[in-house]
């Protein structure tokens, strides 16, 4: 595993997010109508459980109000498609959305997404191409493990 929080849904959690209304969906087919890639997000954040409305609330308070604070909580690509152009077709499909809104994008990524995988930089690049966009880093969490070793001798 690359990360300690769990970076999947289960198969109940997903239908969920597909049968959702509160949901945007955005697909990428490939020539024979194959889905290879696929994104989903929402204005409505209090349809993701482990986020806090009341702080894009107070953080962007313009865009709360319209609605225009658009969270992703999912982005697959399939693995033999990735590192293509897939993953830009749907951030480009998500960008008119949030140009047209003046919206904000959020998103939460483990360390290797971003460091390895580097899509905050690849959705900068996305987002960069169709209006001037800020970056803003709205907070970060750590995992720590303390392994204990037993029992201290005795000085």
């Amino acid at each position: 595993e690359l990360s300690p929080a769990k970076q999947s849904m289960t198969d109940e959690e997903f239908r969920h997010e597909m049968t959702s209304p509160g949901v945007m969906k955005y697909v990428v087919e490939d020539e024979l109508g194959q889905v290879i890639a696929l994104a989903c997000m929402t204005t409505d954040v209090t349809e993701v459980p482990w986020l806090s409305p009341k702080y894009y609330e107070k953080n962007f308070p313009e865009q709360f109000a319209r609605q225009a604070v658009y969270f992703v909580g999912t982005i697959l690509v399939h693995p033999e498609r990735r590192g293509g152009r897939h993953l830009m077709k749907l951030l480009d499909s998500m960008g008119g959305d949030m140009v047209a809104n003046q919206g904000v994008l959020a998103f939460d990524c483990c360390g290797y997404n971003s460091e390895q995988v580097h899509l905050p930089r690849i959705i900068n690049k996305a987002a960069s191409r169709l209006c001037e966009v800020e970056e803003v880093v709205l907070d970060q969490q750590t995992y720590y493990a303390f392994a204990y070793k037993g029992p201290k001798q005795p000085d």
